[in-house]
């Protein structure tokens, strides 16, 4: 076996640790966004469902902006889902491409759609934890009333 061979040999290898750490990454981010829909739409149904018990608990004003927040960051973890979809799909279409500037455009809208992905999941992150921080504010604050 030559060096060529060899270096071709170690270049497949890795092309195809790279596709492994890629699914994983694949299946983590999937998992991570079906957690975000499902705290995010749990917390919405939840609110709605107690409307009245929560009401005796909290102001009024905190629980709209609790309900629009938490409307919020699931419309995020959709838009991150939807996200996840082009990017998988440009993903797997940027091989197929015809020639060099067709593969710097598949390039570019799989980055596209994964940079995209990861700020929408980060956004509901934020936006759900600030949506639970205020329902909590708002809990003590009538508390101590």
């Amino acid at each position: 076996m030559d060096f060529v061979e060899k270096l071709r040999k170690m270049e497949e290898a890795n092309q195809k640790l790279q596709e492994q750490n890629r699914e994983v990454l694949f299946e983590n981010e999937k998992f991570a966004i079906g957690v975000l829909q499902a705290v995010c739409g749990g917390a919405l149904v939840a609110a709605i469902a107690q409307i009245e018990n929560l009401r005796k608990l909290v102001p009024l004003a905190a629980l709209y902006w609790f309900v629009t927040l938490a409307l919020v960051a699931l419309s995020l973890a959709v838009l991150a889902a939807y996200f996840k979809h082009q990017y998988k799909l440009w993903d797997v279409k940027s091989p197929l491409a015809k020639d060099n500037d067709d593969a710097k455009r598949r390039a570019g809208k799989t980055s596209f759609y994964l940079k995209w992905m990861r700020i929408t999941m980060g956004s509901a992150v934020v936006t759900i934890l600030v949506d639970f921080g205020l329902l909590a504010i708002s809990l003590w604050v009538q508390y101590l009333k």
